[in-house]
């Protein structure tokens, strides 16, 4: 699926997919890359998507926005452990784990925090901030999961070491976080 795969360097790796089928029978795929895709993106992870029909895929598009404009150099600008589903409607819902500060108009820090994007005949939504606190919060948010009830509720849990309210301790924690059409609740 990740059409460079002949062409990369050696360490432009392709790892963590997931794949997914649609009721009007499309496969849906995700992964996380470190290609640069001959220059067009930096040689950090990205979180790329292709849909397809049988063997027949369309080219990557990253689903991270900040795939062009994300700094490799600073060392911490990774978007990674891509996970995703379908609503009730077909949508395709994508959540991932991004340590790039300018996500979401720049309210998260750059320690690791979950974004949700929605996919659109004009392609993907810009991420939101799942994991509300990340403004304030210094934990590290990472692996994520996501499920959609038969209501349309989006549910996405991940792993944290955020210390909520001084109750959990810095360990790794299971948070999660439901979006019922009015927004992202607090993580609990």
């Amino acid at each position: 699926l990740g059409l460079n795969g002949l062409f990369d360097l050696p360490a432009a790796d392709d790892i963590m997919p997931s794949m997914l089928a649609t009721d009007n029978g499309l496969l849906s795929a995700v992964w996380e890359s470190m290609d640069d895709y001959g220059g067009t993106y930096g040689t950090d992870a990205d979180i790329f998507h292709a849909l397809g029909l049988a063997k027949l895929f369309s080219r990557p598009a990253p689903i991270n926005t900040s795939a062009q404009f994300d700094n490799p150099a600073v060392g911490f600008d990774f978007d990674r452990s891509p996970r995703f589903a379908v609503d009730p409607q077909g949508v395709l819902h994508a959540v991932w784990e991004s340590q790039y500060a300018g996500l979401a108009g720049g309210l998260a820090g750059a320690d690791g925090d979950i974004y949700h994007a929605t996919f659109s005949p004009a392609g993907w939504s810009a991420p939101q901030l799942v994991n509300s606190n990340g403004a304030s919060d210094a934990g590290l948010d990472s692996m994520p999961d996501i499920a959609i009830d038969q209501n349309g509720n989006i549910c996405v849990v991940w792993a944290s070491e955020e210390n909520i309210g001084g109750t959990l301790g810095t360990d790794f924690d299971i948070l999660y976080s439901v979006n019922g059409g009015a927004g992202w609740s607090f993580p609990a």
